[in-house]
């Protein structure tokens, strides 16, 4: 295997550029997968490969892209994976004659959207990339490129499986938005903590965007990561040219221009994606061979990352406040719910406790005589529906544990892991195969040490054992335990103790629960209160609280502010500078009064489902159900639409909103039946031939069919002679297109051509990730929409004008 981290210790490296628009020059059709080329153009896949390893390309990627058996599968390739994939690599390996460059199997992403947002699960994913990747390891590759991934989620997958079938080193790439996003609305530093986590060697960003767009993206992952970056931006967006062929408008100078503004920004890697060809490598490597490797040093703070929230943990930060209520001990109600595997309650506290200021949220499900594993997932999806704080796992079940480490999106805690061997043995594994941190709990076969010394101790075990299998430091948080008061009074001086010395002498975070010191005391929030202002004074970095007690949350800034973790009294003066408490959310309004129209609006912006059939039918007592769909769920639904445009609400919010809203006219639909409400068109839905992506064009369905619409959905991947057909044999008032891949723009192109010819009196709505408003109007298309509520707009501004 090359070693290529000793090559980038010294020199930037350049990658290939894009593949399949080069075939598409020698011949390679539009609605083709470049894949199938490997079994029957081999020369000029080759010819591709050649022209880029003499433009001076140091990594070479496999024509494998698409190449998993999902996407080969719409071509009906799924029994040739093996062959696909193994030729591929002999391409390369064919020309490397110097044996000098670096073989990179390109692995992309599965198509699919992965659970919470979509219905693929984890586990699915996992498979699909772990046949593929097991196949290019033996075929004889020297580097695992996962890339154009828009979802962390789907990163995560892709990345346990790489770890689980090779040792070979790992570039995980992702795609982000023009928003600086990804479509899911992870941001660079959260991505690069979680996949510095999942022990990803290589970050980089590649395609959707040119490379102005991405160097802003590449200077946020400097500063959060100290791994190699690696940028292959798109050649800008594509584009019509008089001759209707579809081009990219930066051509190599201006993409080279680039270059030098990349590495100073810390690329390691340079390369590019669609649009960019040989001649730009060939100028990137002239541009990079004298220039060194911009060094970066690693962030020692500890790092906790949701979907779309990171946050940082460390002794110059303000403390951080874990969220303990939701746990059944003394909860009769969550308890009978978690027995039914009803999750509201579990909802509800997770959105009031970060409303209320918690930073993460612990959750426990531990009942007596219950399967945690059969409930932890859907624990954990309620969590992710309600709350986008990072999660404290808290269970000593370890196949739940598990469970939930796949399920949760991003970087959680495990609560936790003992000095005790069987405790060792299985929690500290799974933390670094899913990058959690964990948090050590100064507990041993002998039970609670019972002297500051011998928690240390048994503090310095753990950090060793978990430094073995290589969890970093800053990955591991010590509980030097806290024993009441009440029969223990001896013992909390040696807690406050060791949590000093942890800090000094261990270089380790610390977390305490705070409750445990009040237990069977009278008064037990002035103990809790006092027992925390002194153990913030001792160095606590994470505390375990009841953070609807505003009283300890507000010692808690004070405290911060007094031993100099608060800089400029920033976080004292935001909470205490406006005296008025946030109105709490439950489920009443905020005068306390129950009025279901609002509760239902609520239900449908939050994307909670818990009460839909309890409001509704209350609300029918009194209005009809096309008055609660035009006067309630529209306007809701349209209020999330704002905080999309906003950037307030990302993927996982708007799919889990326009679920809610679908579940909430499903209940409606045999009333407006009844009552004779028409739809407003019929609507044909299609991710065009070649394209096998359907995400966007999924939300779009359920928005359009939400706001009256009857849509035929015909999936992805669809000929241009089915689409062709539906229209005719249903009577179709609007075509909706969508293409999410360069290479597929031009049969969006001929489509619109074809259906306009055959249906003139047809409107035609086209969009996707690739598609710009330009592009549209130059094919001829009727309206163009780049998210779900705007195609509703454009759909409905179409029939006002017929």
């Amino acid at each position: 295997m090359k070693d290529i981290f000793e090559k980038l210790k010294n020199k930037i490296l350049v990658f290939d550029g894009a593949l399949g628009t080069e075939l598409q020059k020698s011949g390679l059709q539009i609605d083709e997968p470049p894949e199938v080329w490997n079994l029957k153009k081999e020369n000029e896949v080759k010819k591709v490969h050649k022209s880029y390893l003499e433009a001076g390309s140091d990594i070479i990627q496999t024509n494998t892209f698409g190449a998993n058996r999902l996407k080969l599968s719409e071509y009906g390739l799924e029994n040739k994976i093996e062959k696909i994939n193994q030729k591929a690599v002999s391409f390369v390996k064919e020309i490397n004659k110097e044996k000098e460059i670096i073989i990179s199997g390109s692995v992309g992403p599965t198509g699919e959207l992965l659970e919470p947002i979509g219905n693929f699960s984890f586990e699915q994913a996992k498979s699909v990339f772990t046949q593929q990747i097991s196949i290019l390891k033996e075929a004889g590759i020297d580097l695992i490129t996962i890339e154009t991934i828009s979802d962390i989620q789907e990163a995560r997958a892709a990345v346990v499986a790489a770890k689980e079938n090779s040792d070979l080193p790992i570039l995980c790439s992702l795609t982000f938005e023009e928003n600086g996003k990804t479509i899911s609305g992870t941001g660079p530093e959260t991505a690069a903590v979680i996949l510095e986590s999942l022990g990803v060697d290589i970050i980089g960003i590649n395609c959707s965007l040119g490379p102005e767009a991405m160097i802003n993206v590449l200077n946020k992952l400097k500063k959060s990561t100290h791994l190699p970056l690696s940028f292959k931006p798109n050649a800008g967006m594509p584009k019509l040219n008089n001759s209707g062929q579809t081009i990219y408008n930066a051509d190599a100078d201006y993409m080279a221009s680039y270059v030098k503004l990349a590495v100073k920004h810390g690329a390691n890697i340079i390369g590019g994606c669609c649009g960019t060809g040989p001649d730009y490598i060939k100028k990137a490597k002239n541009i990079v061979k004298d220039k060194k490797p911009l060094k970066r040093s690693e962030n020692k703070d500890g790092t906790l990352a949701s979907r779309t929230r990171l946050t940082r943990i460390g002794s110059q930060l303000p403390t951080k406040i874990i969220g303990e209520k939701i746990n059944p001990s003394g909860n009769k109600q969550l308890t009978r719910q978690i027995k039914n595997h009803n999750t509201a309650l579990i909802r509800d506290l997770a959105s009031r406790q970060m409303n209320s200021g918690a930073d993460l949220v612990d959750l426990n499900i531990a009942v007596a005589d219950f399967n945690q594993k059969k409930f932890i997932k859907k624990a954990v999806n309620s969590i992710h529906d309600k709350c986008d704080l990072p999660i404290s796992i808290d269970t000593n079940d370890y196949k739940a544990m598990e469970k939930a480490l796949k399920t949760y999106v991003g970087k959680p805690i495990l609560n936790s892991v003992t000095a005790e061997k069987e405790s060792m043995d299985n929690v500290l594994p799974l933390a670094k195969k899913y990058g959690a941190a964990v948090i050590a709990l100064t507990l041993t076969e002998d039970g609670i040490p019972d002297s500051t010394e011998k928690r240390v101790e048994t503090a310095r075990k753990i950090l060793k054992e978990a430094e073995k299998i290589g969890i970093a430091k800053k990955d591991i948080f010590v509980d030097a335990l806290v024993l009441t008061a009440g029969s223990s009074q001896d013992q909390i001086s040696e807690t406050l103790r060791a949590v000093r010395i942890i800090k000094k002498d261990l270089g380790l975070n610390t977390v305490l629960g705070i409750s445990n010191i009040s237990y069977g005391l009278p008064a037990r929030e002035k103990i809790n209160r006092s027992f925390l202002a002194m153990a913030l004074w001792e160095g606590l970095d994470l505390a375990i609280i009841n953070p609807f007690d505003k009283e300890i949350v507000d010692i808690l800034k004070a405290s911060d502010l007094l031993v100099g973790r608060d800089k400029n009294a920033k976080s004292y003066i935001n909470r205490f500078s406006n005296k008025k408490e946030k109105e709490k959310k439950d489920n009443k309004n905020q005068d306390g009064s129950k009025d279901m129209a609002s509760l239902l609006k609520r239900s449908i912006i939050e994307g909670d489902d818990s009460y839909l059939n309890q409001y509704i039918d209350e609300l029918l007592q009194e209005k009809q159900a096309v008055e609660i769909i035009n006067k309630i769920l529209i306007p809701a639904i349209k209020i999330v639409g704002d905080k999309y445009d906003k950037e307030e609400f990302y993927l996982p919010q708007l799919m889990s909103a326009a679920q809610t809203m679908e579940k909430a006219v499903n209940i409606l639909k045999p009333l407006i039946v009844k009552e004779n409400q028409e739809n407003k068109a019929s609507l044909l839905m299609a991710t065009v031939k070649g394209d096998i992506h359907d995400i966007g064009k999924n939300i779009v369905k359920i928005m359009l069919q939400n706001n009256g619409f009857e849509v035929f959905d015909l999936g992805k991947n669809v000929a241009d002679e089915k689409i062709i057909n539906t229209i005719k044999t249903n009577d179709i008032d609007i075509v909706a297109l969508s293409s999410l891949m360069t290479t597929t723009l031009p049969i969006l192109k001929r489509l619109t051509k074809k259906i306009k010819e055959k249906f003139p009196e047809v409107k035609i709505i086209v969009g996707g990730a690739v598609v710009t408003e330009e592009y549209a109007a130059k094919i001829g298309a009727d309206g163009y929409a780049d998210n779900a509520f705007q195609a509703i707009e454009v759909a409905e501004n179409i029939l006002e004008k017929n």
